[in-house]
């Protein structure tokens, strides 16, 4: 038995994996009364579609550079025989590291016992950002400290005019944190957020 684990916080972006896509992990046995967790970061090969097979050789991908052969199996079968919760990951290390802090430089691996990944390596720094916080406008002191932290100017995105809406969702706890908002304009406020960025980073590197 699986379940799947929704996102926390809104994406502007498409999404990665396709609606027949699995999800980044699975929660085995979420009902599972034994007093521990057991997690299987290394347990599948597989890539999502959109990233083809990331440059690799077909080959590469059946090899343990790209997953621990038979750890999914063994976590399957530790699970039932201890009825405990198991958290498995869906995906190839190749394409992120689940064994790695989000900050660590190696979370998405240029290469892999030797092996190098073609698909990791030209990836490149962000240089900015646009965010519709949605849900956690009013309410989001992590994502606002969160933003604070980042080295590249983010903007702010509403597709609607949150002051023609309820009076209380005039007040934005992220505007503090971010370059400059831009709202009321459909999805024409991602157009024009984007124009902007643009040039900010333009003007930047003049």
């Amino acid at each position: 038995m699986s379940a799947r684990i929704p996102p926390t916080v809104p994406s502007v972006t498409p999404p990665l994996l396709g609606a027949d896509e699995p999800p980044p992990v699975s929660v085995i046995n979420p009902g599972g009364r034994a007093k521990c967790l057991l997690v299987c970061d290394h347990a599948s090969n597989r890539v999502p579609r959109k990233l083809g097979t990331l440059g690799l050789a077909e080959e590469e991908l059946q090899k343990h550079s790209s997953w621990d052969i038979g750890a999914r199996e063994a976590t399957l079968l530790f699970a039932e025989l201890l009825d405990a919760q198991a958290v498995i990951a869906n995906y190839s290390r190749m394409v992120v590291d689940l064994n790695r802090r989000l900050d660590h430089p190696t979370i998405f691996p240029t290469s892999s016992e030797g092996v190098p990944v073609p698909g990791n390596i030209e990836m490149n720094e962000a240089d900015g950002a646009l965010l519709n916080p949605a849900g956690l406008t009013q309410f989001g002191v992590s994502l606002h400290d969160a933003i604070k932290t980042m080295p590249f100017p983010v903007i702010e995105v509403h597709i609607s005019n949150r002051h023609a809406r309820e009076h209380w969702r005039g007040h934005s706890i992220i505007s503090p944190a971010v370059k400059a908002t831009v709202e009321g304009l459909g999805w024409r406020s991602y157009t024009a957020a984007l124009r902007a960025l643009v040039e900010i980073l333009k003007e930047k590197k003049s």
